[in-house]
């Protein structure tokens, strides 16, 4: 069975990907993108605008090296991103703001996931949400259950950082550990 994904990255729905960029790139409104093997693309951009995506791992993907960026421009609306079930080694999420227009997260979740031998010479968390405390830039309702980080080096942003949020803030069942 695995040997039939093994040049793909990523799958949403019947179409396969050999790319999670090009995945994500091709998401819309209630998308799932499954994700398979071992992902090294160094750096990932995640679209402006994104309505009810989910990122699921499988309990086998790992995204290695790699960093998922917000996308770039004047604005980011990201509503309902769900990230599950996979490992990200040395791999983190920076989903910044600082920009002209509106910054939005909103209904984020973290569920399942291992962020592990993050080698952070770059100061940034395994998840590194530092947006500016303004009307227009924020983060509301964040989710981060059933996760592990293990293994951050190098700052004291080795967990999670989450800067101007606001509305349902959830930890629950995760495990820290060997951090800065």
């Amino acid at each position: 069975y695995y040997a039939k994904w093994s040049k793909y990255a990523a799958k949403i729905g019947d179409v396969c990907y050999t790319t999670l960029q090009e995945a994500v790139s091709n998401a819309v409104e209630n998308d799932t993108i499954y994700l398979f093997g071992t992902i090294n693309e160094g750096a990932i951009k995640l679209p402006a605008t994104i309505r009810n995506l989910t990122i699921d791992g499988q309990e086998s993907a790992v995204v290695k090296d790699t960093t998922i960026n917000a996308a770039d421009g004047n604005y980011v609306d990201v509503q309902g991103l769900t990230i599950k079930n996979t490992t990200f080694d040395n791999s983190r999420f920076v989903l910044g703001g600082q920009r002209a227009n509106n910054v939005i997260y909103k209904d984020l979740v973290f569920d399942n996931n291992k962020f592990v031998n993050i080698v952070n010479t770059a100061s940034m968390a395994a998840v590194h949400m530092n947006l500016a405390s303004e009307d227009n830039e924020y983060i509301e309702n964040f989710t981060f259950t059933n996760n592990v980080i293990n293994g951050v080096t190098g700052s004291n942003n080795s967990g999670v950082l989450l800067k101007n949020i606001k509305g349902d803030i959830v930890f629950e069942g995760n495990t820290v550990s060997n951090v800065a």
